[in-house]
């Protein structure tokens, strides 16, 4: 990656938050074997004033803490002036200060008038990017620093490295004393990425952490803390004995480890910028369960929290929380701990705190925060380091992956023949379904749809609803591939689809921009590029199927598998075109010419024809000439026509017939020469053709405002479908939408009036569909401004348009990242 072309993002410095004032104390009356309890400030990502720490401290003793986890170093800063080596000091992004030893001296004082211990982190041997000052402490491999962004590793074989290292330690011991030192640890298999890059064999890390374990007797520390390694057991580093008897737990879920050592220091679950929106009894519960581990100390994490953080996250809210996980008295019942919890905080910090108000909640969604303000930042955080240590490289690389497709070595003709086993298998073990000669059937109304032989699960009647729809498959497509919806929001849209007579979803699983679903035959091809870097689990989806066949709405899955195809990057799929990818941001085609790609790619439509409950299945885009600078690039000469007749035999030992198969309108000219796999048209750019000799779908567009049209002119729209003979299918297109983006262009006010033209229900003039929109959402018990709105859209057509540049960008961006 050129470091010149990771585009910089818009951001700007923090804004810093107060510590909330207590008006009273927190009456810890029991504390059983929990010796210690702690917060983490990361002050190796964000600087925190004196008088922030200070009003921290004193926060803290109120609340019965008396443990400071301060870390000094990561990545981003170095932030500690040494006076026998100040060049190290690196300030964090956005500041220009760094902690002289007389102000940490100062707060260590401070600190133990308030029963309170600061335990200082100096993070080696990873996590070491901050150390750039001194000339080969860093490893050089700058596709790993600029792909990458943290993690980045000291090079221990530097004879400069360990007497820096005790330098730093002695004067660090002289401020904090010798009871208690962190040296991090943590995520130290990134280290193999990096000498990868460098095509050299990882040093014997052994030796290091021998000579580390050393150094800290010999400075005459008493008690070192490390972070728990990291989760990857396959690494060669996992086993490596390190300096340190001490171990600080993290990785996973408190109740999955079934015991902990009696010195150990847990921050299992209590990360609070991971800790998505659980309330304060979660919070509770977490600690309840971390005290039947008996560690010698629960510290609450909070990396990569700024001081504004920490109030978006409801840090100091759900402290209390923590410390009520400590008292003697035990809630089981979840309203009566929220009401406790009511009373104590608002002793704690007065009547009308919004914090108490929340009952631990986080002041934002995490999906808001975590996929607005923690991407901006993370990225900026990525550019700087990326900047700092590295010269522009002359060419663009891909990433690195743990392919399926380079080669066949021992593990990966391995895994292919498994994927073969696993396809096998399951075709044996299902019942072949013979299809019905004919696929398709007429309505009442004479309008086509599936017939109910061609349905592993056959549809139920749909005897809910408010309008019967002429037309035989209608409903709306919703992007996951850009976009993560919570799986209860995607429940509700199948509980209202049904409610206004809509019977299918068409859900984009992959895309450009992710893989969106982790099968079961192949968990490691899901990956997200997307806000959130969420991805969704064969039993979630199982249980939407489950619903939606309840209330007769079948779930239609999109997998796009030859052009605009990047969501397939973790298979190793993806044509090698880092150039176009980061220039176009999306158009990325497969490789076609790849062995393993149709093994790989039976066993995923296999699983997804298995799960939904849809005969349709829908291959995507077929996008040629868009692909062309990708595979021009990466040397790849495909033909197209080829690469779709093998799909097409594909489909045939997966007894998915071609007609059932669904492909996007192309952009392109289409010739009588072009073949594809996929017998029905999906149109979304054209009105469909009078003539259409074929079943087609269509897309009525509702990203867009034609003129700012209202419920009446959508509804004439939606009618217009009803006429053509040919028609099989009529959806609401929302691509590119997110969760906000259905509330700013008002989705829901919309859907009613298509549900309403595709009805049975004779055709109506302005006021006699103003009547029926007017009682449909009286009908539905619909809140709001929908019924006012009258299909119109919340946001102006100019904030639609800039929301969606800012988002194509910075989808972009995250791509080629």
């Amino acid at each position: 990656i050129l470091k010149n072309d990771l585009t910089e993002v818009e951001i700007e410095p923090a804004k810093p938050v107060n510590v909330p004032k207590l008006y009273s104390k927190l009456k810890l009356n029991k504390m059983g074997s929990t010796e210690h309890l702690g917060m983490m400030v990361d002050a190796g990502r964000h600087y925190f004033t004196i008088p922030w720490l200070e009003a921290l401290l004193e926060y803290m003793a109120g609340l019965g803490y008396n443990w400071l986890h301060l870390r000094l170093s990561d990545d981003q800063a170095f932030a500690f002036k040494s006076a026998s080596h100040p060049e190290m000091a690196v300030p964090a992004p956005f500041y220009d200060q760094v902690y002289t030893a007389d102000e940490l001296k100062g707060l260590v004082a401070f600190a133990k008038k308030l029963g309170i211990t600061i335990v200082p982190e100096i993070n080696v041997p990873g996590h070491a990017a901050s150390w750039h000052h001194i000339p080969g402490l860093i490893m050089p491999c700058p596709r790993f620093i600029c792909t990458y962004g943290y993690a980045i590793p000291l090079n221990i074989e530097s004879p400069k490295l360990l007497p820096l290292l005790k330098d730093i330690l002695q004067e660090i011991k002289s401020i904090f004393g010798p009871a208690y030192l962190h040296l991090g640890g943590d995520e130290l298999e990134q280290a193999e990425l990096c000498y990868q890059e460098l095509e050299k064999d990882l040093p014997d890390y052994a030796v290091f952490e021998t000579s580390l374990d050393g150094l800290v007797k010999e400075l005459g520390f008493q008690n070192v803390i490390r972070w728990e390694r990291s989760s990857n057991e396959n690494s060669t580093l996992a086993e490596v004995k390190r300096a340190g008897e001490i171990t600080q737990y993290w990785v996973k879920s408190i109740g999955d480890y079934p015991e902990l050592p009696p010195n150990a220091f847990s921050s299992a679950s209590l990360y609070m910028d991971v800790n998505k929106d659980e309330n304060g009894y979660k919070i509770y519960s977490e600690v309840r369960k971390t005290t039947q581990k008996k560690p010698q100390g629960i510290v609450v994490g909070t990396f990569e929290l700024g001081t504004e953080w920490w109030m978006d996250r409801n840090v100091f809210g759900r402290m209390i929380a923590v410390s009520m996980g400590l008292m003697d008295k035990t809630y089981d019942d979840e309203a009566k701990f929220l009401e406790e919890y009511q009373k104590q905080c608002t002793t704690l910090l007065g009547e009308g705190s919004d914090l108490c108000h929340r009952r631990g909640q986080p002041m934002q969604p995490f999906s808001h925060w975590r996929g607005d303000q923690w991407d901006k930042r993370f990225t900026h955080w990525k550019i700087q380091v990326c900047t700092r240590l590295t010269d522009a490289l002359e060419a663009r690389t891909m990433r690195t992956v743990n392919p399926l497709s380079d080669g066949f070595n021992t593990r990966q003709a391995e895994e292919i023949a498994l994927a073969r086993k696993i396809f096998i298998k399951r075709l044996q073990k299902r019942q072949s379904k013979k299809m019905p000669t004919e696929l398709f059937v007429m309505n009442k109304f004479g309008k086509l749809k599936a017939n109910k032989d061609a349905y592993f699960y056959p549809p139920r009647a749909n005897r809910n609803s408010l309008f019967q729809h002429q037309v035989g498959h209608t409903g709306v497509t919703v992007d996951l591939s850009r976009y993560f919806f919570p799986m209860e929001r995607l429940h509700e849209l199948v509980e209202r689809l049904s409610h206004l007579g809509f019977n299918t979803l068409h859900l984009r699983l992959v895309d450009d921009f992710s893989f969106a679903i982790k099968t079961k035959s192949h968990p490691d091809v899901a990956w997200a590029s997307k806000q959130g870097g969420n991805v969704y689990t064969y039993s979630g989806f199982r249980e939407l199927v489950a619903y939606g066949h309840e209330l007769s709405v079948e779930i239609v899955p999109e997998i796009n598998m030859v052009s605009r195809a990047g969501g397939w990057f973790a298979a190793g799929f993806v044509a090698p075109c880092p150039n176009h990818i980061c220039e176009q941001g999306f158009g990325i085609p497969l490789n076609l010419t790849n062995v393993p790609l149709m093994a790989v790619v039976s066993n995923v439509l296999e699983e997804l024809r298995l799960t939904f409950n849809s005969p349709f299945l829908h291959f995507g885009y077929d996008e040629r000439v868009e692909s062309l600078p990708c595979l021009q690039e990466a040397d790849i000469n495909v033909d197209f026509n080829e690469v779709e007749k093998k799909a097409t035999a594909l489909l045939a030992v997966l007894d998915i017939p071609t007609s059932l198969v669904l492909r996007w309108q192309t952009s392109e000219d289409e010739t009588g020469t072009r073949r594809r796999a996929g017998a029905i048209t999906h149109y979304q750019w054209t009105n469909p053709p009078k003539d259409a000799p074929k079943p087609f779908f269509v897309s009525t567009d509702l990203r867009f405002d034609r003129q700012n049209e209202n419920a009446y002119e959508i509804y004439q729209n939606a009618r217009a479908y009803v006429e053509h003979d040919k028609v099989l299918g009529v959806l609401a297109g929302t691509l590119e939408m997110s969760p906000q983006a259905w509330n700013g262009r008002n989705v829901e006010g919309k859907l009613i009036a298509i549900a309403i033209g595709l009805s049975s229900m004779k055709t109506l003039d302005e006021e006699k569909f103003k009547k029926v929109y007017a009682k449909t959402c009286s009908d539905l018990n619909i809140q709001g401004d929908i019924a006012k709105l009258f299909g119109k859209a919340r946001w102006s057509e100019d904030r639609w348009q800039e929301e969606l540049k800012n988002e194509r960008g910075r989808r972009s961006n995250l791509t080629c990242a």
